[in-house]
């Protein structure tokens, strides 16, 4: 007889536990009941008695419980500090992990920079800059510095072939 007691009784906090994640608007298991007041919960019958008991304290919200972020910013920091990189941890190929279409459009894209920057300084002129432009597209420069040295020895080159031309022409 004592069993169906404490069933029933426990049936009537199970209805009050629904209306109260009702009430609150959240889920039943994130409903905590003071187990001491068990005797005046189970009086909850309707939403409005029930909300007097949220006002009241004596059912009340749990805390939403998050995934910790701790380990991953952990992990973050030292993979910036170039950790967490060697062999045994690389998955993908060199071109996965870098491809090199990037690695070409980044090269490309300074390179183009540089052209376009020397162009209005005036430094190369257009027949110049096109000559270079076409190169560079067709990846005869590696870097930045290839594509400054070329510019300078074609300077000297110039230079040159102007003074062997006066030359020539002065000797006639």
């Amino acid at each position: 007889m004592a069993e169906k007691k404490e069933k029933a009784k426990n049936l009537g906090l199970v209805k009050v536990r629904a209306l109260a994640a009702e009430v609150i608007g959240c889920g039943r298991n994130k409903v905590w009941m003071d187990p001491t007041e068990s005797i005046k919960l189970s009086e909850g019958k309707t939403k409005e008695q029930v909300s007097q008991m949220v006002e009241d304290g004596l059912i009340v919200r749990r805390p939403d419980i998050g995934q910790s972020r701790g380990r991953v910013r952990q992990f973050r920091l030292e993979r910036s500090k170039g950790r967490h990189r060697g062999l045994g941890r690389r998955r993908g190929t060199k071109n996965a992990r870098f491809p090199q279409r990037k690695i070409w459009m980044l090269r490309i894209r300074a390179l183009r920079k540089d052209l376009k920057e020397l162009r209005a300084e005036g430094r190369i002129d257009r027949t110049m800059y096109r000559s270079i432009y076409l190169k560079a597209k067709g990846g005869y420069f590696k870097n930045r510095r290839m594509l400054k040295e070329y510019i300078v020895n074609e300077e000297l080159r110039k230079k040159k072939e102007e003074i062997v031309m006066a030359q020539m022409n002065i000797s006639k």
